[in-house]
């Protein structure tokens, strides 16, 4: 299994910005990537999807 480290997120991040730019739902400036990978990483863990966080314990 891959570590979520914070390039995975941010590569999770753009495609995730892609896809609803693709779709015509929004579009994210590159500047707030970081914010949305951040959220993401949170709803990853409040869900507890399970990945392999780097920061697990």
């Amino acid at each position: 299994m891959t570590t979520a480290t914070d390039d995975t997120m941010m590569e999770i991040a753009e495609r995730t910005a892609d896809a609803l730019a693709a779709a015509g739902m929004v579009f994210i400036e590159d500047d707030k990537l970081g914010a949305l990978a951040a959220t993401l990483r949170g709803f990853f863990i409040a869900a507890r999807v399970d990945f392999d966080r780097a920061d697990a314990d």
